[in-house]
């Protein structure tokens, strides 16, 4: 097999055999998948082992972690596992969540097809307590750009990775970026050199509830994200951000910006109209203006002095990622 698709289950008695059915019935057989029983007290392994024997598949392995070790701990098992046993790639998946028929077969084929990408995910429906849809940006570029606002831009558990990446880098999650381990490993991809992509199709069906992480450790979550953003800045920057300058760019990402001002700004010193900037030639316009030569030369474009320089360059980032890339809509 070509595939490997892991499954980390704690506590999961009432949703693991559904998400299982999903994942079963896909158009594509390529794939084995791997159940990580991380330590449960209730009745998952003795479910998930019942599920094996009765749809008599030898593809579906069960491990049980001697205890409980935690998600980012199972993960990095996982990807040794993955490393050692050759598979090609590695899909995520959550036990309480499901996943349409047809995405792994599209993950696979679009890696295969784009031997430059390191990392593919989906777009995603929020089901349980929180309904809606959620997508994110589509292209590396696209992906980059929107990390800089503040927002993780690809859906964790729905996502493919390539083996040899992580092989040949010694990749594997940061234990000390709890809840946030997602975002760090993006980050260490980028850094690597590597490219991430997002299908833009609903193919994960991602269920909130009250024991999800983004509700219970919320704020642990955000403030480690904080520093791996942080951290993404610095890089570019090419040095350390100043104290001022940390507690600023925080501040400034926890409270709403005035539009208005924002538009005025880039009427008047890009010279391009509100409309313009929901436009994706104006995306293009600002990636080869800002990404590419993103610091120094950015001060000789804009003519702008550098007292104002990460306020205009923050500002800018967060407006076209909320009103451009973060496409959240029908919450009830």
């Amino acid at each position: 097999m070509d595939c490997l698709v892991v499954i980390p289950a704690f506590n999961a008695e009432l949703t693991i055999i559904e998400s299982l059915n999903s994942l079963m019935n896909q158009d594509f057989t390529n794939f084995d998948v791997l159940v990580i029983n991380d330590g449960s007290s209730d009745a998952t392994h003795d479910i998930v082992e019942e599920y094996i024997i009765a749809i008599g598949s030898d593809r579906i392995k069960l491990y049980d972690n001697p205890k409980n070790i935690g998600l980012i701990n199972t993960l990095n098992y996982s990807l040794e596992y993955a490393i050692k046993n050759k598979y090609k790639y590695y899909f995520r998946m959550d036990a309480d969540d499901c996943i349409n028929k047809n995405k792994i077969k599209e993950q696979y084929y679009y890696l295969e097809n784009h031997s430059e990408v390191t990392v593919c995910s989906t777009f995603l429906r929020f089901k349980g307590k929180r309904r809606g849809f959620f997508s994110t940006p589509t292209s590396h570029e696209e992906v980059n750009w929107a990390f800089l606002g503040m927002v993780c831009p690809v859906v964790h558990a729905s996502s493919a990775f390539r083996v040899s990446f992580f092989n040949k880098h010694n990749l594997s999650y940061n234990i000390n970026f709890q809840h946030a381990e997602d975002s760090k490993l993006w980050f260490d991809i980028i850094s690597l050199g590597g490219l991430i992509s997002n299908i833009p199709k609903y193919y994960y069906d991602y269920v909130v509830n009250d024991t999800s992480v983004s509700n219970i450790y919320s704020d642990v979550q955000r403030s480690n994200a904080n520093l791996i953003i942080l951290q993404y800045y610095e890089q570019l920057l090419g040095r350390k951000l100043l104290d001022n300058e940390r507690a600023w760019t925080l501040h400034h990402f926890s409270s709403e910006d005035n539009v208005t001002d924002i538009l005025s700004f880039f009427s008047e010193v890009l010279s391009f109209s509100p409309k313009e900037i929901l436009r994706s030639s104006l995306i293009t316009k600002l990636q080869i203006k800002l990404i590419s030569k993103f610091p120094l030369s950015f001060f000789n474009i804009l003519n702008i002095s550098k007292n104002s320089y990460l306020f205009q360059l923050l500002s800018m980032i967060k407006f076209i990622f909320r009103f451009y890339f973060l496409r959240i809509r029908n919450f009830s």
